[in-house]
Formats: C-alpha cells, sequence, structure tokens
C-alpha cells in the first residue's frame, strides 16, 4: 500500500444506461460531502453510454444532489503504488430533501418497501455477472477448463481477493463457454445490497483488469460472433419470520403459491421487463433460441433456456431445502441498471401476487423445438427481437408504464430511443464494437 495525499473519493451512482457515473471529490473534503453531496446537472440522466445526450425535459438549469449513502462506502487501497480505489454511492436528490423521481436507486427503494409494507416480505438478490478477458500477453484456455482458469490465474486470484475485501462474499469465478469468458457470483443479501453490490462488483471486475495491463468488458455482445455476457438477477423472499417465501416442498418445482403467483406476472409483463433488463441494441443479438440466453417467456424448472428459471436446493435436507431455492432472471445484460432491473421483475410479480394469476405451465425441454400447436396451447412466444419491438410492448402496457415515475419512464424510453437511432447507421459488427468499449 502506498499512501497519495491526493486520494479522490468517487461519490458514484448509476443512469439509465447502466454506467456508474461518478463526480470525485478529494479525501481531506469528504466529510463537507456527506450531507449535501454533489450537484450534477438532472440532464445527465440523458446520457447514452457513448458522448451523446438524449432529448430530456430538464436542459442546462435543472439540477440534483448526489447525495452518499455512507453505508455503502468502500476503500481497497492493498494495491503497490497505485491510488486507493475509493468509492461512495449516492441517490439523487432534489432542492428540499426528496428523492427524485429519476433516481433508480430511490425507485429500487420505493418497490421494495411496498414487498415489506404489504406483503410482509424481505427480498434477497443477487446479480450473476459475466464477463470477457483479455490482455496482450493472455492466450484463453479450453471454454469450462483448469487451464481457461489458469491461464487467468492471477486476474481470478486478485478479483476474488479484492471482491472479499469490499464485502461482496464472492461464491465462485470460474471459465465460462466463451474465448475468455469468465463468470462471477456473490452471496445473495437483502434489500437494496443486492443491486449495490452488482454496480460495484462491476467497477472491481474492471479495475483488476486494468491494473493487470488487460480488459474487461461485460458487454452483452462483444462480437456478432462471440458468445454473450448475461448478468442473471436470481431472487427470493423471506417473510416477516425470517423463513424463505417461494418454497412449498408439496408443489409444482417445490415452488410456493405466492412464488407461482410472482412468476405468472414476470412472464404476463416479461416483453415489458426486457426494456428494463435487456436495454441496448446489442441485447438482442444474445437474445436467440438455442444459446441458453432464452429467447422464449418460458418457465421452466433448471431450464436454461428458460426466461425465468427456478433453482432448485441443492440441500437434501427436506428441512432446509427452502433456503437454496430461488428464480433466476436470465434475460438481463449489463447494459441495464440493476436498480430499474430487480425493480421492474418486482413490480411485475406484484401484480401477479394481487392479481392471484396462475402460473404458467413449466417447460423443460428447449422451446424452439416445442411444435407450433404445442406452443399455441401453452402460450409460448418468442422474446421482442428488437429494443424497438420491445420499447413498442412497454407503451402498449398500461401497466408497465406506471410502475415508476412519468418523468422516469418518458427520460428513459427518450434515451433507449437515441440509442436506437446511434445504432441505425452501423453494421452489427460497429453496434459491438461501441457497447464492447463502453461496457
Amino acid at each position: 500500500m502506498t499512501e497519495f495525499p491526493g486520494d479522490l473519493v468517487m461519490l458514484t451512482w448509476t443512469d439509465y444506461v447502466g454506467i456508474a457515473r461518478s463526480r470525485p471529490v478529494p479525501r481531506n473534503t469528504l466529510s463537507d460531502r456527506m450531507k449535501y453531496g454533489q450537484g450534477w446537472a438532472k440532464a445527465g440522466q440523458a446520457l447514452t453510454p457513448f458522448e451523446d445526450i438524449a432529448e430530456n425535459p430538464w436542459g442546462p438549469v435543472a439540477e440534483v444532489r448526489q447525495v452518499p449513502d455512507p453505508t455503502t462506502e468502500l476503500r481497497l487501497d492493498h494495491w503497490a503504488d497505485t491510488p486507493a480505489f475509493h468509492l461512495i454511492l449516492c441517490d439523487s436528490i432534489n432542492q428540499d430533501g426528496s428523492v427524485w423521481d429519476c433516481c433508480a436507486r430511490g425507485a429500487l427503494k420505493k418497490i421494495l418497501d411496498i414487498y415489506q409494507s404489504e406483503l410482509g416480505l424481505t427480498v434477497q438478490s443477487t446479480f450473476e455477472q459475466e464477463l470477457v478477458y483479455s490482455a496482450a500477453d493472455f492466450t484463453p484456455g479450453t471454454p469450462f477448463s483448469v487451464n481457461a482458469l489458469r491461464a487467468a490465474a492471477h486476474y481470478a486470484a486478485q478479483v476474488t481477493e479484492a471482491l472479499n475485501l469490499a464485502g461482496i462474499e464472492p461464491l465462485a469465478f470460474e471459465p465460462e463457454y466463451g474465448v475468455g469468458q469468465m463468470e462471477y457470483s456473490c452471496k445473495p443479501v437483502k434489500g437494496i445490497s443486492g443491486a449495490d453490490r452488482a454496480v460495484i462488483a462491476r467497477e472491481i471486475v474492471r479495475e483488476v483488469a486494468r491494473l493487470s495491463g488487460g480488459k474487461a468488458t461485460l458487454s452483452p455482445k462483444p462480437a456478432p460472433d462471440a458468445v454473450g455476457n448475461g448478468t442473471h438477477i436470481h431472487l427470493s423472499f423471506l417473510d416477516n419470520r425470517g423463513k424463505p417465501a417461494l418454497y412449498d416442498k408439496d408443489r409444482e418445482g417445490e415452488v410456493s403459491e405466492l412464488g407461482g403467483h410472482f412468476a405468472a406476472g414476470v412472464i404476463r409483463h416479461i416483453d415489458s421487463i426486457l426494456a428494463f433488463t435487456a436495454p441496448s441494441p446489442v441485447s438482442y443479438l444474445r437474445l436467440v433460441p438455442h444459446h441458453w440466453a432464452a429467447g422464449y417467456n418460458v418457465y421452466g424448472l433448471q431450464n436454461r433456456e428458460a426466461a425465468l428459471r427456478i433453482c432448485p436446493s441443492p440441500e437434501r435436507n427436506i428441512s432446509k431445502r427452502g433456503n437454496g431455492l430461488n428464480f433466476e432472471f436470465r434475460p438481463a445484460d449489463v447494459t441495464a441498471n440493476p436498480y430499474l432491473s430487480l425493480a421492474a421483475l418486482l413490480h411485475a410479480g406484484l401484480e401477479g401476487i394481487r392479481e392471484k394469476l396462475e402460473p404458467p405451465e413449466m417447460v423443460n425441454s428447449e422451446p424452439d423445438d416445442i411444435s407450433k400447436s404445442e406452443k399455441k396451447r401453452l402460450g409460448l412466444k418468442r422474446l421482442p427481437r428488437s429494443l424497438d419491438e420491445t420499447l413498442t410492448a412497454l407503451k402498449k402496457d398500461k401497466k408497465a408504464m406506471n410502475w415508476f415515475p412519468v418523468e422516469l419512464t418518458e427520460s428513459y424510453i427518450s434515451v433507449k430511443l437515441a440509442e436506437i437511432a446511434l445504432a441505425t447507421d452501423e453494421d452489427d459488427a460497429a453496434t459491438c464494437e461501441r457497447y464492447r468499449n463502453a461496457y
């Protein structure tokens, strides 16, 4: 560790396009910023992942304060001859002290509060994220192999160490199917912390890659012919007694009645959810059948082609099996804001719970290979094939259009339309390259 008197603390928040933006301040001024944070133009929320800003209602004058949440402070200073990685996550606060309607972190807090106050449920979540690592002296190994991990042994070990020091509790770091592709997963946590950890972990894997002389991209499609990177969202619920609320050993898939209602809401609104979980033009190069990325509106047990997958517990003791069972939402990626992704899922699921919707029939096979007549009986449909299709579905979905404040929804759609326009005159290779460099 080397002391740097000019260390900067990154006051950080995540915008509509999943980019962690920051206003760094000198470490010796941090105490002065903790109450009121730093000013930020509201129009900054309309940034694309590139050097463009979408049409927005705010202009050059409207401003919010990015106010640090002290419970999220992280300082990693174990790297020699490198300034500390010092970060604090922020909420976007209006001048009167209220949370700005377009604060993504605030939007997730609201729906988490509804689950607690109305249903007596605490949400647990974690984001399982894939990346592609590259470096001048790095030769990728065979997919899923010991050789693939050992080829990146220093990077993998340093990421794992940094995640542990950050308190993010990594559970695995492993080679994946793609060339140079790796995946890391972390322990599920309660409330807002699941999305907070996703934001911090993304920056840590990039930071470690930079310090090792390499690069890490989490883009959903680094190249048209590359294996895609997913950001699978795992979630479960605890009741007010701290007991797993998704589990019922006597029901199909061991999913409780409440869990079935939740799943029904998610499948009903899945096209709208994708506007928040797969929200870039390159997202749809990944979401195709036969790629284990989800191409249909499928609900299934252990089915990696399902959009909503039931992950059963490995526990053999029947009294403990509920602790591991969770839902995995697969059509999600790093171009999404993790707070809005999780919030959209929870809003859709809440509708299913409130209306006591019957769960869809489980599909435990490759959906694209099912006959047309059976697909019709099961209600199986291809997911939207472009961001434009997804936004059209969202705008037609009156309930989904009310999940978030009008100001947020309308300005969010404007940013997504700007991304579509930027990609329109490019071929897939050029668009993939832009997103690969941005993420």
